[in-house]
């Protein structure tokens, strides 16, 4: 139990506690009574927090000035000064053990709240009984940035702070961000504690200017000038150079623009340099990111998918490197897109595309249709080539991210490695060409626009086989294509693309 009996309130320069692990005594200067309390307090970090708390209410800040653990020669202790003491280093007493048994007034906690994220990694208020017995209520969750655009941070008080509950560690530094840029400051990232295990257990934020106040509860005062609110955006943590930004700035620079020059057009635009959000500095530094990038983009692939993975629990992701560590195939989908697949897989569009990344690498996107007509994407993959083995690969991970559902259609361009791929992977679906690749096929191949919207009939026409062999003569016949060589073996495929032959007639 921790003892104290006069701690003064309003100190003017200092406030002097020598304490042990079991008492603590308490010299002060100044007295006036408003350290005083009846309550207990388990042990001397309680003692600290209250007596920070209560300097808090009282319109001042104190810090640690010399502390000892403990040592042979001397119990315990910590001088406790007011932030604003300068240099001045109080002597140290000689407190001997019998100084702490004739204490008979305790000190308790008042209203005291930190803002601590447990092991599940949700952030929540530790509440702290007042004096009185008064409790926290009406609890303010904030999920979204919308919650806190709607509070008015500016008239916001240290007291309506322990109100607040945040569904996450980014979301309560969110606030925090936006309340400083409203009320004139920056925001830095102070101590964090974690577990044994890593994970997240506390995380202080600070003012860019804190020094080494070591605050645990909200506190609004400052030692030094806000700033305006026509140059908050100038402030390092509400600087940011958005993707509109950088991708002009690419732009510019592909054109022999220097970033000072773009800079400037920036200022121009906005209307003044204090407008446009970022600094000259940032723009460096966003060169400098994009450099490193493309250094170790492959590892940078994979760190961003496992960050969605710690948010999403069925975040499924696979990938292989070739011989010289460097990444070869990659395949990735997220939960929304296994939970449409059990819905909507029983057809499965198989396309890849080029010319979409700097490798010209083959990016795969694996799609279908909802019940509303509408796209969906089941998942991707970007690989190195497109041979019969890679594409094996590729609908290997789509089988075990979906729990080993098969499609009961497969949809792709006509690929021969696709073709012989999905026969090893998926021997029981039903291999379809697809219709769009095909109606392009035939305008580059034969170049005829007639011929284009004859053949879009007779592919996706709902005849029997024998109206459809009618209607593929004579079409044939009326652009003379009898030894067109593309025609002949698109017709040899028909039971592939031809809705008369996919549905039997």
């Amino acid at each position: 139990m921790v003892h104290t009996d006069n701690i003064s309130s309003k100190l003017s320069s200092l406030v002097d506690v020598s304490a042990s692990i079991d008492e603590v005594v308490a010299k002060v200067v100044d007295v006036r009574g408003d350290f005083i309390s009846k309550h207990d307090l388990d042990d001397r970090e309680s003692m600290l927090t209250w007596i920070r708390r209560k300097a808090i209410d009282l319109g001042f800040g104190v810090v640690i000035g010399r502390s000892n653990n403990d040592t042979a020669r001397r119990n315990p202790f910590v001088t406790m000064l007011c932030e604003r003491s300068g240099k001045y280093n109080p002597p140290l007493k000689k407190f001997r053990k019998d100084d702490t048994g004739n204490r008979e007034r305790t000190t308790g906690l008042k209203d005291v709240s930190t803002e601590v994220v447990d092991e599940t990694g949700e952030t929540t208020i530790d509440d702290i009984s007042a004096e009185d017995g008064e409790s926290i209520e009406n609890i303010i969750n904030i999920d979204s940035m919308e919650d806190i655009l709607s509070m008015d941070l500016k008239r916001l008080s240290p007291h309506e702070t322990r109100k607040i509950q945040f569904s996450s560690l980014d979301m309560a530094y969110a606030f925090y961000n936006q309340y400083a840029k409203m009320n004139g400051f920056a925001v830095c990232k102070s101590n964090i504690l974690r577990s044994k295990k890593g994970e997240t257990l506390e995380r202080i934020f600070v003012c860019h200017r804190q020094g080494f106040r070591e605050d645990r509860v909200f506190n609004d005062w400052h030692n030094h000038d806000l700033l305006h609110e026509e140059y908050h955006g100038m402030l390092a943590s509400h600087r940011k150079m958005e993707d509109s930004d950088i991708m002009q700035m690419n732009d510019m620079l592909k054109v022999g623009i220097r970033p000072s020059q773009f800079y400037g057009s920036c200022a121009n635009q906005s209307g003044g340099y204090e407008k446009i959000g970022f600094r000259r500095k940032d723009i460096y530094n966003q060169i400098g990111k994009q450099r490193l990038l493309q250094r170790c983009d492959g590892k940078n692939a994979l760190h961003y998918l496992h960050g969605l993975a710690s948010d999403d629990p069925m975040m499924f992701y696979r990938h292989t490197v070739d011989g010289e560590g460097r990444l070869e195939h990659l395949f990735w989908c997220d939960g929304i897109s296994q939970m449409n697949f059990k819905v909507f897989g029983n057809v499965l569009a198989f396309d890849a595309t080029y010319g979409t990344n700097k490798y010209h690498c083959p990016l795969v996107v694996f799609s279908g249709v909802n019940n509303h007509n509408h796209n969906i994407i089941f998942g991707g993959a970007i690989v190195a080539n497109e041979k019969e083995e890679t594409y094996v690969w590729v609908l290997e991970q789509i089988l075990e991210a979906m729990s080993g559902k098969s499609p009961i259609s497969v949809i792709t361009d006509g690929d021969l490695a696709m073709k012989k791929a999905i026969k090893r992977v998926f021997p029981n679906a039903y291999h379809r060409l697809c219709a769009w690749h095909l109606i392009r096929n035939a305008m580059s191949n034969i170049g005829v626009p007639e011929f284009v919207g004859q053949f879009r009939k007779c592919m996706l026409g709902d005849y029997d086989l024998g109206e459809f062999r009618r209607k593929w003569t004579d079409m044939i016949d009326t652009f003379g294509l009898h030894d067109n060589k593309w025609v002949t073996e698109l017709y040899a495929k028909r039971n592939m693309w031809a809705t008369a032959h996919i549905h039997g007639g």
